[in-house]
């Protein structure tokens, strides 16, 4: 009985030395849409055989973008794709559509996106938190060989299940209109979160600030979100041929992520 009541206590003493085990820390990712019209199909006729023309230089962002990542000293950070195709490594640019996850260590700070090895895009990563690369092409240029974006939170933390995130690359103001909400703007170049929890069928409206017309209409429609899903609208540039009005809208549902609980304070 005393050796097994000295067992206890040298065990109870002996648990403050032990060293501490390090906290996890959870990947950060990164995720990149390109937002813009697509160039029109063309096609010619050969020795009576039709082949499809390649889209015109400038038209489409590149077709797979690699990352270069760099601390804040410079070293170089490793970076790990999540696969949609193993004979082609890096990440599918698609037109509104949103790629694949990169996971990105904590350290990375400056990232290059590489066209076939060649530096096509750079910004800089904030520390912390997973983020959204929002691109779309200069409205002066009108060309995806220099492209422009900004980054939007994509974490749990801010954007969880029942989240709705409006987004505006274009340049003019946007206004939204929730069902009986008051409306609010969105100014060029920002991003404003809301929650709409599950939706069978809100009333929902899009406007832009036309500089001589005054408030236009954009887009009207009615939201439907499912339990556990998250939505984002984009309003972008319209930068396809003759388009019929300033502005053009994508609406986007996706399932929302399963994170930590260090990571996500929604349900």
């Amino acid at each position: 009985m005393e050796r097994f009541t000295l067992a206890i206590v040298l065990i109870v003493l002996g648990a403050g030395f032990l060293p501490a085990q390090e906290k996890e820390v959870p990947a950060r990712t990164l995720r990149i849409l390109a937002v813009g019209d697509s160039p029109p199909f063309r096609q010619e006729i050969r020795n009576g055989i039709r082949y499809e023309l390649p889209p015109p230089e400038g038209s489409v962002p590149p077709i797979r973008v690699q990352a270069a990542i760099l601390d804040a000293e410079g070293a170089e950070q490793k970076s790990e794709y999540e696969i949609d195709n193993p004979d082609e490594p890096g990440l599918r640019l698609r037109l509104n559509n949103v790629t694949s996850r990169l996971t990105v260590p904590e350290a990375a700070l400056s990232v290059t996106l590489l066209d076939d090895g060649t530096s096509w895009h750079q910004f800089q990563l904030p520390e912390g938190g997973d983020y959204l690369l929002v691109l779309f092409r200069d409205p002066q240029l009108k060309s995806w060989g220099k492209a422009r974006s900004i980054l939007v939170p994509d974490g749990g933390s801010s954007f969880g299940a029942g989240d709705m995130r409006f987004i505006n690359v274009g340049p003019v103001n946007t206004a939204f209109a929730i069902g009986d909400r008051e409306r609010f703007e969105l100014a060029a170049g920002k991003v404003l979160f809301q929650t709409l929890g599950v939706s069978q069928g809100t009333p929902a409206q899009v406007m832009y600030q036309d500089p001589k017309r005054g408030w236009q209409r954009l887009w009207s429609s009615a939201l439907v979100q499912n339990r556990g899903e998250r939505s984002t609208i984009v309003v972008y540039f319209a930068d396809g041929e003759k388009p019929r009005r300033p502005l053009k809208l994508i609406a986007l549902r996706e399932r929302a992520v399963a994170l930590s609980k260090e990571r996500s304070t929604n349900p």
